[in-house]
């Protein structure tokens, strides 16, 4: 056997070889490849932190990368990022800092910009955040998409019918 057949069978054998089986940390890197998700677990505004939880991703995005949208319209990144190690399923638990002031008003959207700002962008569900704010100012979350609807779904036009007392647990506590 000449020395260039030698070669050829031993490419050729090794070809197979990588086709066989796929090793454990291979099938772990697969299933860190799945679709990238974002979900927005709770909001802690007194140490202004959000626990997130994203997924399909091989490593922890830089801090930059994550922007969060306010009631105003405005836009900011989040100061630090701090992810647990990633669960079997791929996901990770994160915490985003929020910058100082920030927190003052209502978070209305996150957004993760995927292999640099100008990359593909997921976001969270909105509603997710809404959930998640509204637990973190203590105030319950309205589903009905009317902003006027009381907990029971019934629209409010701003004052009592009988004279009563609005039920505290729906306003906010103001400093």
């Amino acid at each position: 056997m000449d020395r260039y057949a030698a070669v050829a069978l031993a490419l050729i054998l090794a070809g197979g070889l990588a086709l066989a089986k796929p090793t454990a940390k291979k099938t772990a890197e697969l299933s860190l490849k799945a679709t990238p998700a974002l979900h927005v677990r709770s909001i802690d505004l007194q140490k202004r932190q959000v626990l997130i939880e994203v997924g399909g991703l091989p490593k922890v995005p830089p801090g930059n990368l994550f922007t969060f949208s306010d009631e105003r319209g405005r836009h900011f990144v989040a100061v630090n990022v701090a992810c647990d190690e990633p669960f079997p399923s791929g996901t990770r638990a994160c915490e985003l800092e929020i910058p100082a002031g920030y927190e003052r008003h209502k978070i209305v959207g996150l957004l993760l910009h995927l292999h640099g700002l100008h990359g593909r962008p997921i976001e969270a569900e909105p509603v997710e955040v809404a959930r998640a704010w509204s637990a973190g100012v203590n105030v319950p979350v309205n589903d009905s998409g009317n902003d006027n609807a009381n907990a029971n779904g019934h629209v409010d036009g701003g004052a009592p019918a009988d004279g009563a007392s609005r039920d505290s647990s729906l306003l906010h506590a103001r400093p």
